[in-house]
Parts: C-alpha cells; sequence; structure tokens
C-alpha cells in the first residue's frame, strides 16, 4: 500500500487518504452551508495533508477503518440536517447531487486508480 506505482504517482494509502480529505470537504461544506455563509472553495490535491492523514493512520487496515468511518460521518450529518437546511431547496439539491453523483463517481474513478497501481506495484 506504501509503493508508488510510478515517480509523482499517489500509492495505495494516499489515494485513500485523498478519499478521507474528499469526505471531510463535503462535510466541510455542510457546515458553512448550515452556517449561511458560502465555501470559499475546495482545497488541492496537495500532498501535505494527504501525509498528515497517513501519518496518523499508516496501515492500510487503519486507513481504511478512517475512510469508513469519515463515509459513515458524512451520512449522519445528512441524516440529521435540520429542516431549515431542507427548505432549501436549492442547496439540498445541490448538497444531494454532490452525494449521489459526484462523490461517488469521483470514489469510482479512485478505486480503479487503487486497482491499476496494486497491478504495478
Amino acid at each position: 500500500a506504501q509503493k508508488h506505482p510510478a515517480e509523482g504517482e499517489w500509492n495505495v494509502l494516499e489515494i485513500l487518504a485523498h478519499l478521507v480529505l474528499a469526505e471531510r470537504i463535503i462535510q466541510t461544506g455542510i457546515w458553512f452551508q448550515l452556517s449561511n455563509r458560502p465555501l470559499p472553495g475546495f482545497a488541492q490535491n496537495n500532498i501535505e495533508p494527504i501525509h498528515a492523514v497517513i501519518a496518523t493512520h499508516p496501515t492500510l487496515a487503519e486507513m481504511v477503518d478512517l475512510w469508513k468511518r469519515t463515509e459513515r460521518e458524512t451520512a449522519i450529518l445528512v441524516a440529521n440536517l435540520p429542516t431549515s437546511y431542507v427548505k432549501r431547496r436549492w442547496d439540498y439539491l445541490n448538497l444531494g447531487s454532490m452525494l449521489l453523483s459526484g462523490l461517488p463517481s469521483h470514489t469510482r474513478s479512485h478505486i480503479q486508480q487503487i486497482q491499476q497501481t496494486l497491478q504495478q506495484v
């Protein structure tokens, strides 16, 4: 999980850390919307936050567990959105689109990347 398939390409732990950070960005977007504030923008794919996540979850088992727990946190957050947020149809529609289409597509593309990486190392 720590082997890089090629120079400059992410290893499996880095890909999983990226998925954790993607979940956290979704959560942060929800927090901003609940506070009636615009999200200042999505973070880039900087390696520093990815490496910080790996430093605290250095094994494949720990990283997969963190990813699954972070996904559950997002699901619980969405399940408990206040009625006042749900009534903001445009925000609610955008969030639903992100959670039902954008995020799963993003995750699937990285699952394929993990499979390819494992075949290369």
